[in-house]
């Protein structure tokens, strides 16, 4: 399985033969791809550690419900969701 930076480098190169007619005689500057893959990779990566620990208010009443089936729901809970405002 690719792993998420190889995709998007992978992505980025698709990307850059997007044109038509295709580019043939210029110059790809590999550089500056790189530099744009590794901060997209750096950003999504932010964004992932600011996202952790949240989940989808569906996810949250499922496991809330399968709790309460079960008796073992923590009352105490400080439960925040991604699509909350």
């Amino acid at each position: 399985m690719k792993n998420r930076e190889t995709l998007i480098f992978e992505a980025l190169g698709e990307v850059s033969m997007c044109w038509t007619p295709t580019p043939s005689t210029q110059v790809f500057d590999s550089t500056k791809a790189k530099e744009i893959g590794e901060k997209l990779v750096k950003d999504l990566n932010s964004l992932d550690k600011a996202n952790l620990g949240l989940a989808k208010t569906s996810e949250l009443i499922y496991e809330l419900s399968a709790r309460c089936d079960t008796g073992s729901i923590d009352k105490g809970g400080d439960y925040r969701t991604v699509d909350s405002n």
